[in-house]
């Protein structure tokens, strides 16, 4: 299995923020999550590293998410997501 989940040892409050779940992906083109809009309002940090692929926002919009992105996004927004490279 390649879509790991690390908890954080505890919360990581940092400048408002609290770390709570680390995902390392590193999947092939097949990986493609389709989501509901059941997000409980928290917010999604998204860091690329040398992958690359999509994220797909509730009002259609397509967010490219290259190698070395960051974006941060409210759980319920999100509708679908994808690997590319």
């Amino acid at each position: 299995m390649k879509n790991r989940h690390y908890p954080a040892a505890g919360p990581s409050p940092t400048s408002g923020f609290e770390l709570v779940n680390i995902w390392a992906v590193d999947e092939d083109l097949s990986y493609d999550v389709p989501r509901s809009d059941s997000g409980n309002g928290q917010l999604i940090l998204w860091r690329t590293f040398s992958g690359a692929g999509d994220l797909w926002m509730a009002d259609g919009r397509l967010v490219p998410l290259e190698p070395g992105t960051i974006v941060l996004c409210e759980e319920g927004r999100m509708r679908r997501y994808a690997t590319h490279t």
